[in-house]
């Protein structure tokens, strides 16, 4: 299969397992120069070991913090000085807060103002805020994708995932919005959920363990 993707520069945050690595493991395999990143830098670097072994894919990992600011900038930076440029930018954030017991999967009233705004602050400015640092490679290249991951509960309006729910999909919105100037001019693609994006590519279980989650990718 051919997405498209090949030889372009994609930073996946949060990839050292879980849905983030199933998304980077699958760009991997279509070509794509990736950066890894997470906090860890024991599980980043077997992350980009075993995509390295898999595929002969060309893997940099960075261990920072994508909730802290400097530590964004530092993975932005790693990209450029490895590869140049930045094409695709894979947003995977948290619910909540590092280090919080908000989950988002429980009942709205059992959550306290506090929580919910380190929830937003953890969700929505860090995608933003990302997203602000690769903007200008992707104006300058006239080509760059802002992939928003997310699962198929973020699609539920029952029940506990009612919280989940209105983070993720704030979230996209949020995305959306901040690309739109852009995205005029055809410079950068949609910020999107995976149930609304035109190809689908279905990792392995074996990548995804029980979560059943499918990754979905953007093709213009």
């Amino acid at each position: 299969m051919d997405i498209g993707v090949s030889g372009r520069v994609a930073i996946v945050m949060a990839s050292s397992d879980g849905l983030g690595f199933a998304c980077a493991d699958t760009l991997a395999r279509e070509g794509a120069r990736l950066v890894v990143c997470s906090r860890g830098k024991t599980r980043i670097d077997n992350a980009k070991r075993r995509i390295e072994q898999s595929c002969g894919a060309t893997v940099t990992a960075v261990a920072e913090d994508i909730h802290d600011a400097d530590g964004r900038r530092r993975v932005v930076e790693a990209a450029v000085s490895e590869f140049g440029s930045v094409h695709m930018l894979i947003v995977n954030t948290p619910g909540g807060a590092p280090g919080s017991n908000f989950s988002g999967f429980g009942p709205v009233a059992d959550y306290q103002p506090s929580e919910w705004m380190a929830a937003i602050q953890a969700k929505f400015c860090t995608a933003l805020e990302f997203t602000k640092l690769v903007m200008p490679f992707m104006r300058a290249q006239k080509w760059g994708r802002v992939i928003n991951l997310s699962t198929i509960t973020a699609q539920l309006a029952v029940g506990a995932v009612i919280s989940y729910r209105a983070l993720t999909v704030g979230g996209s919105s949020a995305l959306r919005g901040s690309t739109s100037r852009i995205r005029r001019s055809r410079s950068v693609g949609r910020a999107t959920p995976p149930a609304s994006t035109r190809r689908l590519t279905q990792v392995s279980s074996d990548v995804l363990g029980g979560f059943g989650f499918h990754v979905r990718l953007l093709q213009e």
